[in-house]
């Protein structure tokens, strides 16, 4: 049987270890926050991009400089 001065450590020796994976458990967390976080902001400037860009498309004007690039890119 183990006496109180070994169990107290083995007790103390789980808590570091405890402590220690609570601290990376909670790195990680803010880590995976923070680009959670990036991704969104991401989003929403393509978003705000292509919304400024379907707003000001004009099918008249603009289908045709696409047509032509895609046409010319076909023939090689």
């Amino acid at each position: 049987m183990l006496s109180t001065f070994a169990m107290f450590g083995c007790i103390a020796q789980l808590l570091r270890k405890w402590e220690s994976r609570e601290r990376k458990k909670a790195r990680d967390y803010e880590k995976e926050k923070e680009r959670e976080k990036e991704r969104k902001s991401d989003e929403s400037k393509e978003a705000r991009r292509l919304k400024e860009f379907f707003e000001d498309y004009d099918d008249e004007r603009d289908d045709i400089k696409f047509y032509k690039c895609v046409v010319s890119t076909l023939h090689f």
